[in-house]
């Protein structure tokens, strides 16, 4: 189309992720019909709109303008929807619409295709991306041969000449293409009829998808699939390199900064308060994680099982979020006062030294005023209280 849609968002200072709602406002027909009053504000519709259309869109009706009404209690519906002034032309039935924003409509369907084919290109892309990293996962090594087999399937799924292509591009790629641009960037419509109307722009889908992700073609191949591209099927051997693309224009200091921070917050997230606690290895250790209905705490520290403790069985288990805002499995339980809740353990006798004993204990009274004394804790001869003063 003699145009980089990309770089011409970019020189606006428009994000890409506005692609959809940008082809949005491009003129195209609707799909289906309705009827029109003459001086009337109703639309008596022959399929849902509902989907393609919304309150405040602006329609074409015989070369007339009008605004979908967003009006209280004139609210659209499968079978009808509102105007925002009076049909002024002769009663008709089952008129073509059209919808749009832009004030000249005769290059609406060559940039609304455009801009659908990059929208499906960065979609894949995503896609592939996150398929090779479950790979990766999964595998616990990176592997040239599992990107080969990765990439060659894509790109047969877009030509169609995979079995998968149907199914990837009706389901992945069209919830794919609305979760990153928008619901209006393509309709319940264009689902069925997406694959189809990209056909016109094949060859740029592919170039631009082995661009973006760093992927040569061999020449013998690229000259084929130049030459036949529909249902083209690629395999393995037409693969010449496939690595990480770097923009030009990509700050490495930066990035590099980033990595190492991102990597430092990973192993801080690690670094859990179970994880503190265990390290100096507790005799108990009571984390409270049980769901509501148990009866038992488990006693992960090195006393083992007979030192579980025992709910009293008024209290709520499973609250979420608990005292350690860091931690993955951030849970506390709620003890009531007035149903003497607790929780008890057997003695520990000889088990451990007496005269070195050390207890800690995340607790957050929550009733009570000045004067109130709250007990946390009660061993044989020890207890943590919990006081106010105001």
């Amino acid at each position: 189309f003699g145009m980089n849609l990309t770089e011409e968002m970019h020189r606006q200072g428009i994000n890409v992720r506005h692609m959809g709602l940008i082809r949005d406002k491009f003129w195209r027909k609707l799909k289906g019909s309705a009827d029109f009053t003459f001086n009337g504000r109703k639309v008596i519709t022959h399929y849902d709109l509902t989907t393609q259309i919304r309150p405040g869109s602006q329609i074409r009706v015989n070369s007339e303008h009008y605004r979908v009404s967003d009006n209280a209690g004139e609210e659209m519906t499968p079978c009808s929807f509102f105007i925002d002034c009076p049909y002024s032309k002769t009663s008709i039935s089952r008129q073509s619409i059209w919808t749009g924003e832009t004030q000249d409509d005769k290059k609406s369907p060559k940039i609304r295709l455009l801009i659908l084919s990059e929208m499906v290109c960065r979609s894949l892309k995503n896609i592939l991306r996150l398929y090779l990293r479950q790979a990766s996962r999964k595998m616990q090594v990176v592997s040239s041969s599992v990107l080969g087999g990765l990439i060659t399937d894509f790109l047969n799924i877009i030509t169609g000449s995979s079995l998968l292509t149907c199914e990837f591009w009706n389901e992945q790629l069209y919830f794919g293409i609305r979760r990153r641009f928008g619901c209006w960037s393509v309709s319940k419509v264009d689902r069925c009829e997406m694959f189809d109307s990209t056909r016109p722009m094949l060859l740029y889908i592919v170039r631009r998808f082995t661009f973006m992700l760093g992927i040569r073609l061999t020449k013998d191949c690229t000259s084929k699939f130049a030459e036949a591209p529909e249902y083209f099927r690629f395999v393995h051997d037409d693969i010449l390199e496939a690595g990480p693309r770097i923009k030009h224009n990509l700050c490495l200091k930066n990035f590099a900064d980033a990595v190492v921070l991102s990597s430092q917050s990973n192993a801080a997230m690690m670094e859990s308060y179970q994880v503190e606690v265990m390290g100096d290895d507790p005799f108990v250790y009571w984390a409270m994680l049980e769901r509501n209905g148990s009866y038992s705490s488990i006693n992960r520290g090195s006393g083992g099982r007979n030192f579980d403790g025992r709910y009293s069985g008024a209290e709520e288990l499973d609250i979420f979020p608990g005292p350690c805002v860091n931690d993955t499995l951030n849970k506390t339980v709620n003890f009531f006062c007035s149903k003497q809740c607790r929780v008890k353990s057997k003695k520990y006798n000889n088990e451990v030294d007496n005269n070195s004993c050390s207890i800690e204990i995340w607790a957050k009274p929550t009733a009570g005023g000045k004067g109130t004394n709250r007990c946390a804790l009660m061993a044989s001869q020890c207890a943590i209280f919990i006081s106010r003063e105001e």
